[in-house]
C-alpha cells in the first residue's frame, strides 16, 4: 500500500508557483529599463570611468606618452586657472536657478495637460518635441547662435550662455520691482523671476522629460479621490495641495 502511494505521488504533476501581481510588475519594470541598463553598462559607464582615469593623467608631447600626475590637474584648475573657477561657479549658480524653474514649469504644465480638453495629446507632443530635436541639428544651430553673440560683443556670464535676454536691466525690471514691492516681497524674488523669463527658452527645452514624469504621476491618482473631495466641498486649491501635490 505504501509503495502504491509513493508511485502516485511521483506521477502527480508538480504545482507551478503563480507569481504575484507585484512580482509581475517588477519583472515588467526590469524589461522596460533593460535597454537603458544595457546602454549604460556598455556605453556610458566605461566613458565615465575613462574620464575619471584621464583626469589624473597628463600627455607628454616629447615622448608622446600618458603620464600619471595624481591631483595635479585638479590643483592647476582650481588654483592656477581663475577662468575655470569662474565658469564652475557660473554653471552651479545657473543650475540652482534652472532646476527649480524646470520643476515648477513642468508641474504647472502637467497639471494643465492632465485636464480634459480638446487637443490634449497634441499639446503634450508639442512640449516633448524639443527633447527629441535638442540632440540634433537644433542644438548645433543654438550653439552657433551663442558663438555669434560672443563675436558681436555679448557678455559671457561664465555658464556657457550669453548675458542679456528678454528682459534687460533697464527695460522691465522696474515693473517687477514695483509689483513685488506692493506685495511686500524682497528684491531677491524679483531678480529670480527676471532670470526665469530671460531663460524661458532653455526651461521649455529641458522640461519635456520631467513633464512626462509628472503626467504619469498625476494619472496614477484615482479619480474617486477627486470625486470625494468635490463631495466634501474642497476647493481646487485645497485639492491640489492636499491630494495632487503629495500623491
Amino acid at each position: 500500500m505504501t509503495n502504491d502511494v509513493k508511485i502516485e505521488r511521483a506521477k502527480a504533476p508538480k504545482k507551478r508557483k503563480i507569481a504575484s501581481l507585484d512580482k509581475k510588475k517588477a519583472r515588467a519594470g526590469w524589461i522596460f529599463i533593460l535597454p537603458f541598463l544595457i546602454g549604460f553598462i556598455l556605453v556610458y559607464f566605461p566613458i565615465v570611468v575613462d574620464s575619471i582615469k584621464l583626469s589624473f593623467m597628463d600627455y607628454d608631447e616629447k615622448t608622446s606618452e600618458v603620464i600619471f600626475v595624481g591631483f595635479q590637474n585638479y590643483g592647476d584648475a582650481f588654483f592656477n586657472e581663475p577662468k575655470f573657477v569662474q565658469a564652475l561657479l557660473g554653471g552651479l549658480s545657473q543650475m540652482v536657478l534652472d532646476i527649480p524653474s524646470i520643476l515648477i514649469f513642468s508641474l504647472f504644465m502637467a497639471v494643465l495637460l492632465n485636464q480634459k480638453m480638446a487637443g490634449r495629446a497634441f499639446f503634450r507632443a508639442i512640449l516633448f518635441v524639443p527633447v527629441i530635436i535638442s540632440t540634433g541639428i537644433m542644438e548645433v544651430i543654438n550653439a552657433k547662435d551663442i558663438n555669434m553673440g560672443a563675436v558681436e560683443g555679448g557678455i559671457d556670464d561664465g555658464s556657457g550662455g550669453m548675458g542679456g535676454g528678454v528682459i534687460g536691466d533697464n527695460d522691465l525690471d522696474w515693473v517687477f520691482d514695483w509689483l513685488f514691492g506692493n506685495m511686500k516681497i524682497g528684491g531677491e524674488l524679483s531678480g529670480y523671476v527676471v532670470d526665469m523669463v530671460n531663460n524661458i527658452f532653455n526651461i521649455v527645452n529641458r522640461s519635456g522629460v520631467q513633464l512626462l514624469i509628472f503626467l504619469s504621476g498625476l494619472q496614477s491618482i484615482s479619480p474617486a479621490i477627486y470625486e470625494s473631495c468635490q463631495i466634501d466641498g474642497a476647493s481646487a486649491w485645497e485639492t491640489f495641495w492636499k491630494i495632487t501635490f503629495p500623491m
